[in-house]
């Protein structure tokens, strides 16, 4: 006679005690997992973080989208305006960190709660590229022509008035049209092209596309005229540093952790900078530039001495007075205590050319 298999009862106790048991060894075991998993934050904090618009800002929009400021606990919240309006958003505290060029100098001498914690170029005097229409043959050749720039105080304004100083230009020597800069170069090139300005500063890439079209030509670039000279930083908000300093500490650890990444996945961070931002350009000509970026990354220590270079320069253009930065110390500025080791972050340590 076959065997009656006698259905299973929920009110067996034996059974409810070992389907408790497994339950419970199973709940143990997965909070053993995940507690061990490494460097996992139990949550993200939230960093208001300003920057400029436009492609400059790719690296950190590709390495958000790559969870790489997720996995170091940060939940970046790009704020898109860097500059001067930068710093009014320093000033009204809605940001807590950020990262663009020489404004941050001014904001810390005119007395905003910053400190510079990283740097995101090295010292050099490269400069920018002057370019103007065709019929324009000399820089001299721009008394009383309109060119576009951003406003006084800002760096794109600041390498211009180089260039044209050495040229015996001054301001009031030109017509200013205000202009957004690398974030509104495709509609610069458009006003070259139709002729409603004269002259600009361009990047390498947007000048190269500009003489591909016949559009512009190079008249002088600043860096000739220039001492070595540093002025590209990140910073944070003392207020942040005062309450979260671990979090600054993972901030800039995923600043660097990000030029890794994209540089190790190149042609992932290629194809999506390019959908991004792009299209506008010969492909292989987008792509030295990112290439010629990485080049100029540098390894985030701030050099003090090449600081004092652009604030010099500043005084001498007459953004400063000699009075407003000669009483202001170094630790008002700087606050490198936070930069990770140099093996970090610096992706190019072992085949970057020695001096």
């Amino acid at each position: 006679m076959p065997t009656t298999l006698e259905p299973i009862s929920w009110h067996r106790p034996l059974f409810r005690l070992k389907l408790w048991t497994r339950a419970a060894a199973s709940l143990f075991i997965l909070t053993i997992l995940v507690s061990c998993k490494p460097n996992a934050p139990k949550e993200l904090t939230p960093v208001r973080f300003c920057v400029n618009a436009g492609a400059s800002t790719v690296l950190l929009e590709y390495a958000k989208d790559r969870g790489i400021f997720r996995d170091s606990g940060i939940d970046l919240q790009l704020r898109y305006g860097g500059g001067s309006q930068g710093n009014v958003a320093i000033a009204s505290k809605v940001v807590d960190a950020g990262a663009y060029g020489s404004p941050l100098l001014t904001a810390i001498i005119r007395g905003l709660k910053i400190k510079l914690i990283a740097s995101s170029a090295p010292p050099r005097n490269k400069g920018s590229v002057l370019a103007a229409r065709p019929e324009i043959k000399t820089v001299e050749d721009l008394r009383g022509k309109v060119i576009a720039g951003s406003i006084k105080g800002n760096g794109p304004y600041q390498q211009l008035m180089v260039i044209l100083r050495a040229h015996g230009l001054k301001e009031g020597d030109f017509k200013l049209f205000p202009s957004a800069g690398s974030a509104g170069a495709a509609s610069t090139l458009q006003l070259l092209k139709t002729g409603q300005i004269d002259a600009t500063t361009l990047g390498e890439l947007d000048l190269a596309l500009a003489m591909s079209q016949g559009i512009a030509h190079p008249l002088d670039t600043s860096g000739k005229y220039q001492k070595i000279y540093q002025s590209a930083f990140v910073f944070a908000h003392q207020d942040f540093i005062d309450k979260n300093p671990d979090a600054v500490h993972r901030l800039l650890g995923a600043w660097f952790e990000a030029r890794r990444y994209s540089s190790t996945h190149f042609e992932d961070y290629y194809a999506y900078a390019y959908k991004k931002y792009g299209k506008a350009y010969p492909p292989e000509a987008f792509r030295k530039t990112l290439l010629d970026a990485q080049k100029e990354w540098g390894d985030g220590s701030i050099d003090t001495l090449a600081v004092h270079n652009a604030i010099r320069s500043a005084v001498e253009w007459g953004d400063y007075k000699q009075a407003e930065v000669e009483h202001v110390p170094d630790s008002s500025f700087f606050d490198q205590r936070f930069l990770p080791a140099l093996e970090v972050r610096d992706p190019f340590l072992n085949t970057r050319t020695k001096p």
